[in-house]
């Protein structure tokens, strides 16, 4: 048993300042400080446990911290692992300290206790997680050992199984490529949302949604959730998988099937966007010169879906780029920086690119705009005196704005990529965090005190809904590559779709076609 008895040294060949840790069994504050105590001693014990029912060892600690590597489930690699001890040991290998077992008789008593959960979405955003208050009274002493000596001994089959049969527990099942299912799920009611892990997809239909005035179920159990399969409406996005240079725009179904390229112009495209009947698309690109010679920098084109009759709409000095549709699909509310020294500011336009009007009123940042369902409300990002980008408000004419979060971003926090969902009650955005993107969702009738991070890889940014709003399509570099994943409305399940060595990014999904 590993418990950082190897020695790193400080510097080369020296034995000054040694500290005791074992790469992948000891936790990052060994490596920062060299110091031990019981919750390092609790983590190197998961971790020799993990390798022992697993066949390899977890992800060295420091690269989970930086992002390089994340922390696979252990019944990823061997789906016999009962479903509690898999989250007891995923809790006993959290990153931060306080995010462990408060001391290893609890977790013990986790590794016995086939009630147990653990919520890691709640456990890394700081809060007590799920299923600790449902575990038993601790243990006896006189039941301890046995589960010490029980577990000890079953890492010994494991382990031995491992070796004679040369890869492992259930090291594979046909449904690769399958995310880190340390993803949380979420139940969306008015009062709470449940976050829950989940096992792989098995079912044949897509979750039911959940209603908003549902009463929250302290046991609730989420179903396999099934990726789409072909038939639906396509998912729009670039990659630069051509030429291994240019961004062009891409299309296919939420399978990742009949994958088309649908632009072939020189110069890289961006921020595909379907309009309300999914029979057109925005995208960014260059504007070329105008008749002076002038650079236009970028700005907004429409095409037809299939990739033909290309317009360019906007053809103004400055950038312009992430457009969004009005529901009606008759205005287009997009950023530019030709106004006001360069700063992003908001702008609405006709769908044919005429009338643009300025509607910033201030002297901020206002950047990534989303049009309610109901054409009422425009959320977007602002920074105001280069402070980080928060949520805010305006009407869909483009009046002065107001501030989500009462509490100006302290709940939802830092923001970028909003998106409205499909029946208005809900934003999805990117949630940026020191070190790392994850897609989260707030309660648009709470302004702010319900925020429910969906995802936990590092990773993740640049949210979509699918048209029935069961399904989010987003970008990932989980797989340390930009790939195009979707989840579940709840966060479950994430699979990538895009499967290409390419940098793919900026997905957008299609309304389903008029007619």
């Amino acid at each position: 048993v590993d418990f950082g008895i190897a020695k790193a040294s400080d510097s080369g060949g020296t034995t000054t300042g040694v500290r005791g840790l074992t790469p992948g069994y000891a936790p990052p504050e060994q490596y920062g400080s060299g110091s031990t105590s019981p919750a390092t001693d609790q983590y190197a014990f998961a971790a020799t446990l993990y390798s022992l029912l697993t066949g390899e060892p977890p992800a060295e600690a420091v690269q989970r911290m930086l992002g390089k590597l994340s922390l696979k489930p252990p019944r990823d690699i061997a789906p016999s692992i009962p479903p509690h001890v898999d989250a007891a040991l995923q809790r006993a290998l959290a990153i931060q300290p306080e995010n462990r077992f408060p001391n290893v008789g609890e977790f013990n008593a986790a590794l016995g206790n086939p009630d147990y959960i653990y919520d890691a979405a709640t456990i890394y955003a700081g809060t007590p997680a799920a299923g600790i208050s449902s575990l038993a009274q601790p243990q006896s002493r006189a039941r301890l050992p046995l589960v010490i000596g029980l577990f000890v001994m079953l890492g010994v089959v494991a382990a031995g199984a491992f070796f004679l049969l040369g890869d492992g527990f259930g090291a594979g099942d046909g449904l690769q490529p399958i995310a880190e299912t340390e993803t949380a799920a979420a139940q969306l009611t008015q009062a709470a949302l449940a976050a829950l892990p989940s096992d792989r997809p098995t079912a044949t239909a897509p979750p039911s949604p959940i209603p908003a005035t549902a009463t929250p179920e302290a046991t609730f159990t989420p179903s396999p959730i099934p990726t789409p399969r072909g038939g639906g409406p396509l998912i729009a996005f670039v990659s630069n998988r051509g030429d291994g240079r240019t961004f062009q725009v891409l299309t296919m179904r939420p399978d990742g099937s009949e994958l088309v390229q649908v632009t072939f112009t020189e110069g890289n495209k961006s921020d595909p966007t379907w309009s309300p009947d999914g029979k057109r698309l925005l995208y960014v690109a260059s504007g070329g010169r105008d008749n002076f010679g002038n650079d236009l920098g970028l700005d907004i084109w429409i095409m037809d879906a299939d990739g033909s009759n290309h317009v360019n709409l906007t053809q103004s000095l400055g950038d312009d780029f992430a457009p969004a549709w009005s529901p009606a699909g008759d205005k287009i509310v997009f950023t530019s920086t030709r106004a006001a020294g360069g700063l992003r500011q908001l702008f609405i336009m006709n769908a044919d690119g005429s009338e643009p009007e300025f509607i910033t009123r201030g002297y901020a940042d206002e950047f990534s705009p989303t049009w309610s369902p109901d054409g009422e409300w425009i959320a977007f990002a602002i920074s105001i005196q280069s402070a980080p980008p928060v949520l805010f408000l305006r009407t869909g004419e483009g009046a002065d704005p107001r501030a989500f979060d009462f509490n100006l971003g302290k709940r939802v926090g830092q923001i970028n990529d909003p998106a409205w969902s499909p029946d208005g009650l809900t934003i999805l955005y990117t949630c940026i965090k020191p070190g790392q993107n994850e897609i989260c969702l707030v309660v648009v009738a709470t302004n702010g005190t319900e925020v429910f991070q969906l995802t936990n890889t590092l990773g993740n940014k640049e949210p979509a809904w699918s048209p029935d709003g069961l399904w989010i399509v987003f970008t990932s570099t989980r797989d340390q590559n930009s790939e195009i994943y979707i989840m579940d409305s709840l966060g479950r399940n994430p699979v990538n779709i895009s499967l290409h060595d390419s940098i793919d990014r900026d997905p957008d999904w299609q309304p389903q076609p008029d007619g």
